[in-house]
């Protein structure tokens, strides 16, 4: 079993919610890691562009704040996408409750790289009603 071997080899095993997986959302997310159980091997790689849709982002405050209240102490990574919706201001306030993990930044170019970490940097030394 793929637990097993992860426990005995010592490595963490990261699953993403996201709508084409088997675990396509927090709750499914939250019930997988409730089946097996605190202590197996497992976190979740937190990705909040994948919780929203076109017809959810306008109520994205409560997906992803239920989203970190559901997974938040088994989050072990944040991936960040370009996502022009996004309230990143949001995502970095709630990640504050999370015990700090790898930010990854998914399909930006190395030219754009400095870029793309400044803004983060910049977002998330915002106030959250700075916009």
């Amino acid at each position: 079993m793929l637990i097993d071997a992860a426990s005995d080899g010592g490595v963490l095993l990261g699953i993403e919610p996201e709508p084409g997986n088997v675990v396509s959302d927090a709750a499914s997310a939250a019930r997988l890691l409730s089946e097996l159980g605190d202590d197996a091997p497992v976190g979740i790689v937190f990705d909040p562009a994948n919780l929203l849709t076109p017809e959810t982002v306008s109520r994205q405050a409560r997906i992803l704040t239920d989203a970190v209240d559901l997974l938040g102490e088994r989050i072990v990574g944040v991936q960040l996408k370009g996502f022009e919706l996004m309230d990143y201001q949001l995502v970095f306030g709630l990640l504050e409750y999370v015990v700090p993990v790898p930010l990854i930044v998914q399909d930006v170019l190395e030219a754009d790289a400095g870029r793309v970490r400044s803004d983060l940097l910049r977002r998330y030394s915002e106030p959250e009603d700075s916009e």
